[in-house]
């Protein structure tokens, strides 16, 4: 489970990068979606597994989700991800009578059974994305300004 963000398009800006250069390029836009993700969607999605959810669980969601680099990437593309990360935390797996191992973040977002969803994480995602996509072009247009200028 994860929040995406691409960068792509934007011809005027991809011209003045490529004057720049490729590397120094993706260096703007890796930080500028590093810094919207940070700003914006990680505190949105913690804030809404702590209310939504609620309770032990709630406060386990958000302690666990975190940003992180995207490394399979297509070749031009920048990615960022919020995501839950439960590396050794048996709290997030269930085994039911079955012996099938349940990934409980999964089950409160998308429902189980009988169990009605809890959409948390895909909430967040639709209350923060307009202000993250409005800071993520700001950012981005700042930074290859702010190289312009230097160069």
């Amino acid at each position: 489970m994860g929040a995406f963000m691409v960068v792509s398009g934007a011809k005027k800006i991809e011209r003045k990068l490529e004057k720049m250069g490729r590397t120094s390029g993706r260096k703007f836009i890796k930080k500028a979606l590093v810094e919207t993700n940070k700003e914006v969607v990680l505190p949105a999605v913690k804030r809404s597994a702590a209310a939504r959810v609620g309770g032990e669980m709630g406060r386990l969601i958000a302690k666990h989700t975190k940003r992180r680099a995207f490394k399979k990437a297509k070749k031009g593309n920048a990615v960022d991800v919020v995501d839950i990360s439960a590396k050794g935390e048996d709290d997030f797996v269930v085994v039911t009578k079955a012996g099938k191992r349940k990934y409980i973040p999964f089950a409160i977002e998308f429902g189980h059974g009988s169990v009605k969803p809890n959409p948390f994480f895909r909430l967040a995602w639709h209350e923060a994305h307009g202000r993250a996509q409005k800071l993520l072009g700001k950012k981005i247009v700042d930074g290859v300004l702010n190289a312009a200028k230097k160069a």
